[in-house]
């Protein structure tokens, strides 16, 4: 899926796929803060997305278990549509060049089942900061109903992290069942995070959160887009280093 400017959808244009990839290309603009607005109940085992207009979010929910991963190049035959292998979630912020009005690229995620990170969630894609003096913009929201895991590839970069594994006993629509089962947040890699906020309602699971960066176990606000609500969670014990 390729677009020069705000990509959505409503409750009716649900997406069916193994993997789907999305790019905001935004050749025509500096500065619009156009989004990837995904967030009703698609069905989808692996996603990854770019947002290259400054300030514009990504937004994305599907009922299944979910990858954040790569989806690889594909040109139309006879027309001029070439889609760019895509890996991972990538937002784009303002430059020390650019006087940008929003900056707010946040990411905003929801699984009905585990969620893993096997590609990054960048929401710096446009600058070099990568220092404890420098400033981050936008945010990070992860909501999950299992697992939520990470590899050494999928490390996430964010101002802040608000993460919510919620269990259910079923998901409408889809065969995951992960009642009973203990279900942890395990995020150890070498993530850049500035701020965290994790909750895990599952009695005698884990929370494991590692962050190259200063770091304040604070808090994350509420957000809610399409059918998407992340509720603020309580601040959780992080391990860092």
């Amino acid at each position: 899926m390729i677009a020069d400017d705000q990509i959505t959808q409503d409750t009716d244009g649900l997406i069916v796929a193994d993997e789907l990839g999305v790019r905001l290309q935004d050749i025509t603009e500096v500065v619009s803060n156009e989004d990837i607005s995904l967030g009703h109940a698609n069905t989808v085992n692996e996603f990854a997305a770019r947002n290259q207009s400054i300030g514009g979010e990504v937004t994305f929910q599907s009922i299944n278990n979910l990858t954040i991963g790569e989806v690889t190049d594909q040109a139309a035959t006879n027309a001029n549509i070439s889609f760019a292998t895509t890996t991972g979630v990538f937002t784009t912020s303002a430059n020390t060049l650019i006087d940008a009005t929003d900056t707010s690229n946040d990411v905003l995620i929801q699984t009905g089942g585990f969620l893993s990170l096997d590609e990054a969630i960048d929401t710096n894609n446009n600058r070099a900061n990568d220092t404890d003096t420098d400033t981050f913009d936008a945010d990070v929201r992860l909501i999950a109903n299992g697992d939520i895991s990470q590899d050494a590839e999928g490390i996430v970069t964010a101002n802040e992290l608000g993460v919510l594994q919620s269990r259910v006993a079923h998901v409408a629509g889809n065969d995951i069942d992960v009642t009973g089962t203990v279900h942890d947040v395990d995020l150890g890699f070498d993530n850049q995070v500035d701020e965290v906020a994790i909750s895990n309602v599952n009695s005698g699971a884990e929370i494991n959160f590692h962050s190259t960066r200063n770091l304040v176990v604070g808090s994350v606000d509420a957000a809610a887009i399409q059918g998407i609500d992340f509720e603020a969670p309580a601040p959780a014990a992080a391990d860092t280093a």
